[in-house]
């Protein structure tokens, strides 16, 4: 009984890390997105807030496991200054929390630390603040994600502002 029990063990442990490559790799994620910003802080002077498209790319790890994910994700904004010279960057690092998986759409709740970056002319600023929102990740042909946040900054160059991305993940 005693050998029967560690040939099992045995063949059960080298089962698990015959298949551990294959989940492990599945875990790393990277992505590409276009944004829109709305109400970006600090460009007043440039004519108004009205918000700027941009460009990102997401890397994270999403654990098939559990539904919790981890990503990293920068946008860079091109935003309408008018004549004035004028520059917007956004980092920020994220947990994504699946409530709701689906066969072939995932919804989830997101939030974390955010990071910005903007140059008005010679003048340049950051600030950190907190983000929360939610999304969907649509596991199709490619998978795709929607996602809508709200960031929240305090301070002089402070004030909310709503972020909306669409990417995919690779």
């Amino acid at each position: 009984m005693y050998r029967v029990r560690i040939t099992l063990l045995t063949v059960a442990a080298a089962l698990a890390l015959a298949f551990l490559p294959g989940a492990a790799d599945a875990q790393l994620r990277f992505g590409a997105h276009v944004a829109r910003a709305q109400d970006l802080p600090g460009f007043d002077a440039a004519g108004g807030d009205d918000g700027s498209f941009g460009i990102g790319a997401r890397v994270g790890i999403d654990p098939p496991l559990i539904p919790l994910a981890f990503y990293g994700t920068f946008d860079y904004f091109f935003p309408d200054c008018g004549s004035l010279d004028c520059d917007y960057q956004n980092f920020a690092i994220d947990t994504n929390f699946t409530f709701l998986p689906l066969l072939l759409l995932d919804l989830y709740a997101t939030g974390g630390i955010t990071f910005r970056r903007f140059e008005l002319e010679d003048e340049s600023d950051t600030a950190t603040g907190f983000s929360l929102g939610g999304g969907v990740s649509f596991n199709f042909l490619v998978n795709a994600y929607l996602e809508a946040r709200n960031e929240f900054f305090d301070g002089d160059d402070g004030g909310d502002q709503l972020l909306i991305r669409l990417g995919v993940l690779f």
